[in-house]
């Protein structure tokens, strides 16, 4: 086993990075609030990853990247690396459809199968699926073979959680308890004195559950049981206050369950982003 000892995001990245309510980094660049507008985002909504929205912006925000380097030439092709077929392949095809762009990703995860790889094909871009993270070392191969090195012309995106950091199937536990901790601390700040952390707990052996979130049942069954639990816990309240992405609903009823229940089912995977 290799020892490449600590390092971070900065030395590869510098400060082109954005986070996933895409405020950038690097204070250069547009936040999402500076150019919502422009590009008919509603105010307070930070799109989704897999959303036309999602990819207006990431459009922006290289372009505007782009001019700030010395070459300042233009944008025709797309590398990407990320980790779920998903939310990174939608991503990575939204981008490079509006942009117009030609592409080429590379999707990994660590799974215990044999080794194996699959190429998905798209009108002007390709999505390079691996189950191995070392596929990285064949992806440089492929992307020769397809005439796509990276030159002054491309652009490469590098999805953070569960790729650059905590890639998935390695070691990507760490990221999995820090969004649970980050909905259990939004619910206890929204509840206060009403907050009871037992009815947020799950056992921890409880099978995946599989649905329409991300394609990966992981992380799909921490998705369900986050909701679930938050759905559970704020029903039993009479008097609540919901706030997500700047959307609030107030209720004061003495039955509210059924309210909060629609609320959330209809609103959680539109509204609440975990980080």
């Amino acid at each position: 086993m290799k020892r490449y000892g600590r390092a971070s995001l900065s030395e590869f990245l510098d400060d082109f990075i954005v986070y996933r309510n895409l405020i950038p980094v690097d204070t250069s660049l547009p936040a999402l609030v500076d150019i919502a507008e422009e590009l008919g985002i509603k105010k307070g909504v930070v799109p989704r990853k897999t959303s036309e929205e999602y990819a207006l912006v990431m459009v922006q925000l290289l372009q505007a990247a782009r001019k700030m380097e010395l070459t300042q030439s233009e944008i025709t092709r797309i590398v990407m690396v990320g980790d779920t077929l998903m939310n990174d392949g939608t991503a990575f095809r939204n981008i490079c459809r509006v942009g117009g762009w030609q592409g080429i990703a590379f999707i990994g995860s660590e799974r215990k199968e044999r080794k194996s790889f699959q190429v998905e094909e798209y009108v002007g871009s390709k999505i390079y699926i691996s189950n191995r993270w070392s596929g990285l070392q064949e992806f440089n191969h492929f992307c020769r073979q397809n005439d796509f090195e990276i030159n002054g012309n491309s652009a490469v995106l590098v999805d953070i959680d569960k790729t650059a950091v905590g890639a998935r199937g390695r070691n990507d536990k760490v990221i999995d308890e820090v969004r649970v901790q980050a909905a259990i601390d939004t619910a206890s700040s929204l509840l206060g004195e009403d907050y009871d952390p037992n009815s947020f707990d799950w056992p921890p052996n409880t099978p995946a559950i599989r649905g329409p979130a991300s394609g990966n049942p992981n992380q799909e069954y921490l998705s369900d049981g986050i909701s679930e639990n938050i759905i559970s816990a704020l029903s039993k309240i009479s008097k609540i206050i919901l706030a997500y992405s700047g959307m609030r609903d107030w209720t004061q009823t003495e039955h509210a369950g059924p309210f909060v229940r629609q609320i959330f089912l209809n609103r959680l995977n539109q509204h609440l982003t975990i980080y």
